[in-house]
């Protein structure tokens, strides 16, 4: 006889929750939504109140060319709330477009003041006749260039800028060992570099080894005094081992000559040239000699 057994089965059930966790729950949402409301309240209060105005305003940086009394009726006129609520991301936009400012930051300070740190721009030359460029290369436009007059004038095709200002500090390094400046400099269409001196002197460089053809030319200019007599108008440094000298005062059309030393019978020009020192020459005070080769050996 089989005799049936009963299997007894455990099975868990979900324990329901009490009234006490429900009540708990609904007053912690009640109070997080009391908190959250109170925040924005007190937010809303602090931004529209009259309570901690701003009263001072510091200006911080080096300023030549950006007058400060305008710089902070500028920010004066974009202050637009109390401490809470100025605007300082707009701010910073206003003054960013001001012609002379490079960098500029603003930040609040404690209790109602701001402080506007700024860089101005450096020019390091005139661009194109109606701009400036600073040392990156970057052009910016200022309404007023007197207080800038004498600065070089760098001239090139639309998107050079970077690579005149990158040329000029490198020509200027070698210059500075012969005292001389460069009052002008240009590069063409053809990346072909000329420039002119602070002395008058016209130099055409050309397109290649530019540095070592004008390292090659200071090597006479500064041996030789009679180089620095101010007659000089023109030198041409296109040459493979040399450059070619135009006189001042003359009337023939400019020819470069192809022999190494050109000799007027009119004008007293020789060149005496070892292996250990560059060509030295000399000439009258009133040479007819409009082109001078000189040969580098």
């Amino acid at each position: 006889m089989i005799q049936a057994s009963s299997v007894k089965k455990n099975s868990e059930q979900p324990e329901v929750a009490g009234p006490n966790l429900v009540a708990r729950s609904m007053a912690l949402l009640a109070l997080m939504s009391l908190l959250i409301m109170g925040a924005w309240q007190l937010k809303n209060y602090l931004m529209t109140s009259s309570i901690l105005p701003i009263e001072e305003i510091r200006l911080v940086g080096e300023f030549k060319y950006l007058d400060t009394g305008v710089l902070k009726k500028t920010i004066i006129q974009h202050i637009d709330g109390n401490f809470f609520a100025v605007n300082v991301e707009a701010i910073h936009q206003v003054i960013q477009q001001l012609a002379w400012v490079a960098v500029v930051r603003v930040d609040r300070l404690w209790p109602n003041a701001l402080q506007v740190y700024v860089v101005e721009q450096i020019p390091v030359a005139m661009w194109r006749d109606k701009a400036l460029v600073n040392q990156r290369g970057e052009v910016f436009l200022v309404e007023s260039h007197q207080a800038v007059m004498g600065l070089p004038m760098l001239n090139g095709p639309p998107g050079t800028s970077h690579l005149l200002v990158e040329q000029y500090l490198d020509f200027s390094e070698i210059l500075l060992s012969a005292g001389l400046l460069i009052n002008r400099l240009q590069i063409d269409a053809r990346q072909a570099w000329s420039m002119t001196l602070d002395n008058g002197i016209d130099v055409i460089l050309g397109r290649d080894n530019v540095l070592q053809r004008l390292s090659r030319f200071l090597r006479v200019y500064e041996y030789e005094p009679a180089m620095r007599s101010q007659l000089i108008e023109r030198v041409d440094l296109r040459y493979t081992n040399g450059f070619a000298l135009r006189w001042e005062n003359t009337v023939s059309q400019y020819q470069p000559l192809n022999t190494v030393l050109s000799e007027a019978s009119n004008a007293s020009v020789h060149c005496v040239a070892t292996r250990y020192k560059p060509c030295a020459f000399s000439f009258e005070k009133s040479p007819s000699a409009e082109i001078t080769n000189i040969a580098m050996v």
